[in-house]
């Protein structure tokens, strides 16, 4: 306001703000120009504090990201925990059958099952070779006094210990490779079949 009002400024003044400020003593002749000065001066330190307030907010972003991995992390580790619990009730149960799934044309390709009484059941599953996206294995059953086999499960392009259920007496395990989703009833041939001992 003093640089444009069309008078000089009192006496000292100059002095006194440039004391206050503790910066260089600003020449009369050039008010405006040290005014711009002081005000691109603020604005550096406002940036310096914004860039420091973005970085402590990034780093601490990535501490959470941090925590959040650990944690599913342990989620994962929970759960495949209790996968293998509940796999071991299942194989130390007395009442458990199984049955070795094996290919008509690869002999090397075993999969075998366990079920328990009360229907718990799940494969070892990983000789199975990996499919492409498109694609999945279906899990199919007959039941003792059937004639036809039902499906049990989608299990995924690359399963490996999945789990499944069923009510009543089996007499019959099958796998076969569908598109993905799975289907109501299956004309491929078995992947793997097997009867429960």
């Amino acid at each position: 306001m003093l640089a444009w009002s069309g008078t000089h400024a009192p006496e000292g003044l100059w002095d006194r703000i440039a004391g206050s400020i503790d910066g260089p003593t600003v020449a009369p002749s050039s008010q405006l120009g040290q005014v711009l000065s002081m005000q691109s001066e603020s604005r550096r330190r406002s940036w310096v504090r914004t860039l420091g307030s973005w970085a402590v907010a990034t780093a601490a972003a990535a501490a959470i990201a941090i925590v959040a991995v650990k944690v599913s992390t342990d989620d994962t580790t929970t759960t495949t925990s209790t996968a293998i619990d509940a796999h071991a009730a299942i194989v130390d149960n007395p009442g458990t059958v199984q049955a070795e799934l094996t290919s008509p044309s690869d002999g090397g390709l075993k999969v075998r099952a366990f079920i328990d009484p009360e229907g718990n059941g799940f494969l070892t599953a990983g000789s199975l070779p990996d499919l492409d996206p498109a694609h999945t294995y279906q899990l199919w059953g007959q039941l003792e006094g059937g004639r036809d086999l039902i499906s049990l499960g989608v299990l995924g392009a690359a399963p490996h210990s999945p789990d499944f259920t069923v009510n009543g007496k089996l007499v019959l395990l099958a796998i076969t490779e569908e598109e993905q989703g799975g289907v109501v009833q299956s004309s491929n041939p078995p992947v793997v079949a097997g009867a429960p001992a």
